[in-house]
């Protein structure tokens, strides 16, 4: 973050003197470009202000914000290189007025663009400030024997309620960039990444909000139990859930099968005060989101498809073996530096905390396997379904407003610190009755934005660009029949163990949701476009549209496939 600051600071100074001959030059080009000169100026004091609580960000949020900042940047080089071009050395006042008005509107455009960059910023330093302002409050501690411990508790309460009420302000200024996003800026491409950005703020911002709730509600309440750190039980669960992890097997069913459930319809949730550990793996008529399997510690690896097999036995490139020493311990390294959550990490370490292990049969066969998904993925597939959820309108397409505005952003993060929350990890200590399908939705795409790794990777993404191509060459299926190469071992190779098997959940989830475009409104194109930077973490301004329609394929042709199967008839979805 400190770099990109550093990096658009020197663009501004190099481009705001640029402005400024050229306004002194062509008075024509004054109104648009202070407005310019303005937003740049303004820009420049929020990147100080970022330098100095670089150190501060959440992780989800640094992650994210190089990528701004770069964006940025190139936006001010941009605007310094129209000046240039404007500025040239030997032109006359006339030729420079009819360049400016040659470049007025791509100046107007960028100028807006960087605007919508600056709010965003503006504002992500104001929630940053704000959270080291609690964490540096919480950190105060008087003994109590001191006579000022009253008067420092009164003090600290005090400020907790002046964080609260600023908190309130910053959620009203995400909610007017939001509309702005939706409404002003929705027609420019340019600024389509910072929805997501966004969103990464509301759901800290409303994480923040809802643990301060939490903790106000725990002090008043006499008699309330301490809460157990939650490292310290995500390890005592590592340990329990240790002694179970070589029992754990994958079936080899082709990509082409359908999984289907075997167990029972979704019932009403446990109570969350249960006395009795929860259990540490859920057998196979433990399907349903209240009693979903527990942690697991170990990867489950599943068996390569057969296509990739082939490839890998095939292969003829080995590496040397203190290569391959090299990279494991420097794998397992990365994975013990992990934190013990759900979020925020990678799938492996998230599944290591809390899994579900679900039995399945393939439609169309007797073979049977058992399958290894994030529990609150899981437990959130399996509510969409059972609630109706692929029906309902603009599920995942990410408008809160259809789940009653900020108080469905409010459920989101009270439905992800249940599963973050040792040593229940949503299982049993959730009130689903509180819940709606959008929430789930929401908690899914969540869980995929915040992987320490993209689920599915560019190489990826371009096969299915090429498979998108060919199907439209006459001829082209039969060819890949006649070469014995399945569908969908072409299209899932290079997705691995428990990657695969939560992507084929997944896309078995949206395949039916598009087949309800009719009713929800959802296509293909549509789902493919809110779920592309989820799955993928593309860094911003890079060209999707072919990602996105690469993608739209294949839930189109899962749809096709799964309908078929399951019912015998053709996907509304299918082309």
């Amino acid at each position: 973050i400190t770099t990109g600051c550093f990096a658009a600071s020197n663009a501004i100074s190099k481009t705001s003197p640029a402005l400024r001959l050229f306004i002194r030059g062509v008075r024509e080009a004054r109104v648009e470009l202070d407005a310019t000169l303005a937003e740049i100026q303004s820009l420049d004091g929020v990147l100080d202000i970022l330098k100095d609580d670089a150190t501060s960000f959440p992780p989800d949020l640094a992650r994210r914000t190089p990528a701004l900042l770069e964006h940025c940047t190139a936006i001010i080089n941009q605007i310094e290189g129209y000046m240039h071009v404007c500025n040239g050395l030997g032109l006359t006042a006339r030729e420079k007025k009819f360049r400016w008005l040659a470049i007025k509107g791509d100046m107007v455009k960028l100028r807006f663009t960087l605007e919508g960059y600056k709010s965003i910023l503006a504002v992500v330093t104001d929630l940053v400030g704000l959270t080291k302002s609690r964490r540096d409050n919480d950190g105060l501690s008087v003994s109590s024997d001191s006579s000022r411990y009253l008067e420092a508790v009164e003090n600290q309460a005090a400020a907790n309620d002046d964080i609260k009420n600023d908190l309130t302000h910053i959620m009203a200024d995400m909610g007017s960039l939001r509309g702005r996003l939706q409404g002003d800026f929705r027609s420019n491409y340019a600024v389509s990444d910072l929805e997501s950005y966004l969103d990464a703020m509301q759901l800290h911002a409303t994480n923040l909000n809802y643990r301060m709730e939490a903790e106000r509600l725990d002090n008043a309440e006499e008699g309330a139990l301490p809460r157990i750190p939650r490292r310290a039980a995500g390890r005592e669960d590592h340990r329990h859930a240790s002694a179970g992890s070589n029992s754990s097997s994958l079936g080899d069913e082709p990509d082409s099968a359908i999984d289907m459930n075997d167990g029972p319809p979704f019932p009403s949730p446990r109570s969350p005060t249960r006395e009795k550990e929860p259990s540490l793996r859920s057998s196979s008529s433990q399907l349903r989101p209240p009693t979903a399997a527990s942690s697991k510690a170990g990867s489950v690896r599943s068996t390569s498809s057969r296509l990739s097999s082939v490839f890998h036995r095939l292969s003829s490139f080995r590496r040397p073996r203190n290569e391959v020493n090299t990279m494991a311990a420097t794998a397992v390294l990365e994975e013990d530096a992990e934190p013990d959550d759900i979020f925020g990490v990678s799938l492996k370490k998230s599944m290591q905390m809390a899994s579900a292990s679900v039995r399945t049969h393939h439609d169309g066969s007797k073979a049977s396997s058992r399958r290894e998904f994030p529990r609150c993925v899981f437990m959130c597939v399996t509510f969409v379904k059972e609630n109706g959820g692929v029906r309902v309108p603009n599920i995942f397409g990410g408008d809160y407003s259809i789940g009653c505005g900020s108080d469905s952003i409010v459920r989101v993060a009270a439905l992800k610190e249940a599963f973050s929350t040792a040593p229940y990890y949503g299982e049993g200590n959730i009130d689903w009755s509180a819940h709606d399908v959008y929430d789930a939705a929401e908690l899914i795409i969540l869980f995929l934005q915040q992987l320490r790794k993209p689920l599915i990777t560019e190489t990826v993404a371009k096969r299915w660009i090429v498979m998108s191509k060919q199907a439209t060459l006459p001829g082209s299926m039969g060819m890949r029949l006649d070469s014995c190469i399945d569908f969908w071992d072409e299209a899932l190779l290079g997705i691995r163990g428990p990657a695969r098997s939560l992507f084929k959940l997944l896309l078995n989830l949206w395949g039916d949701v598009a087949d309800a475009a009719e009713l929800n409104d959802m296509t293909a194109e549509r789902l493919a476009s809110r779920l592309l930077n989820p799955l993928m973490h593309l860094p911003a301004g890079k060209y999707t549209t072919d990602y996105m329609l690469g993608l739209a394929f294949l839930i189109r042709k899962r749809s096709e496939y799964a309908i078929m199967l399951r019912e015998g008839r053709k996907s509304h979805a299918a082309f």
